[in-house]
């Protein structure tokens, strides 16, 4: 671990005991009190002035839980940029509001009967949020279409999105991170993080285009590959990415034959598309046709098939332990709605 994360880590387990601490001013023995908070105090101001933290902009607060009393403060006043710690707070009023039995649902509708094998209607797909839905629930899904005697739909497939606002990016979130996976964009329809993944592999000989893998496989993204397998000693780098509001992926760049495959996450444009996309394609796969296209509207059918279900408290792991921030934005975004 390179030192200056070594150095944070040790200020964060300081910081975790100092509940221990007696405030200023109360009668102590020599080992708490008044020496006990010097002693506080310098072991704080020597992590601090570790020289891997120079460029760094750091600031501390530690209030007494007892009375108020500051213990400590360095740059207290100063704004910062509130990162991943506002996901505390999310949960706290996800918890307080949406309540410990909450659930993230995706409903499955059909507006119609089934007539030897068709589906003269369509299939509706509502979508609450929910942020741990994944290709494995999309098969799901598709199963449980075709056990409900279905080999055809002669409508489409539609989605309804309307739980949530129509929001999909943060304000304030930088537009050169759009195909950032970390930065997703947000829908009440989501699958597989609203990403995709791209592998890159030499081709079988020198001059070839480099292979490219998707995962899950798909049609709804289109792949531009100019990448080219190469044994130039000068440039050997493969650059993948998305262009800004598409789904079309660009792969440029030169790899060695022996290189080893390369592995990219990106965020898709879009994902209620993808949604309803990798749905009609998982439908095919297990012998299920839709005729008609995917589109978004706010109808609804009558006859339910199917309903995911995840847990606020799954969802909860997500946005804190990994602080993944599309469970973080879902679970806001169910906050407003509800």
């Amino acid at each position: 671990m390179p030192r200056r994360y070594r150095s944070l880590v040790l200020l964060f387990f300081l910081l975790a005991s100092c509940s221990s601490v007696p405030p200023t001013g109360k009668p102590t023995s020599p080992d708490t009190g008044r020496s006990a908070l010097d002693k506080l105090h310098s072991q704080i101001d020597t992590i601090l002035a570790d020289s891997t933290l120079l460029p760094c902009f750091i600031g501390v607060k530690i209030v007494s839980l007892k009375d108020g009393t500051v213990l400590y403060e360095r740059n207290g006043n100063k704004l910062f940029h509130p990162a991943s710690n506002m996901k505390l707070l999310t949960t706290a009023a996800g918890l307080r509001i949406l309540g410990k039995d909450f659930k993230f649902r995706t409903v499955l509708t059909a507006d119609s009967v089934v007539r030897r094998g068709e589906l003269r209607g369509s299939l509706y797909v509502r979508g609450f949020g929910d942020p741990l839905t994944m290709i494995s629930d999309i098969d799901s899904l598709a199963r449980i279409v075709r056990s409900h005697g279905i080999e055809r739909v002669r409508g489409g497939i539609v989605g309804n999105t309307s739980y949530f606002d129509t929001l999909s990016w943060g304000a304030g979130w930088m537009w050169d991170d759009e195909p950032d996976p970390d930065e997703a964009f947000i829908s009440a329809l989501n699958v597989n993080d609203n990403a995709i993944e791209v592998s890159v592999r030499p081709g079988r000989r020198i001059g070839e285009p480099v292979e490219v893998t998707l995962n899950p496989p798909t049609a709804f993204v289109n792949v531009l590959n100019s990448g080219v397998t190469s044994r130039d000693t000068l440039i050997q780098h493969v650059r993948v990415t998305r262009r800004r509001g598409e789904n079309t992926i660009v792969i440029e760049g030169r790899m060695d034959p022996h290189a080893p495959q390369e592995q990219f996450t990106l965020s898709v444009w879009k994902p209620e598309l993808y949604f309803l996309s990798l749905f009609k394609e998982r439908l095919a796969e297990a012998g299920v046709k839709v005729r008609g296209p995917v589109r978004l509207d706010t109808l609804a059918g009558t006859l339910e098939l199917a309903e995911l279900l995840h847990p606020i408290d799954s969802i909860l792991h997500k946005v804190n332990k990994p602080s993944d921030n599309l469970a973080a934005e879902s679970l806001l975004k169910a906050i407003a709605a509800e």
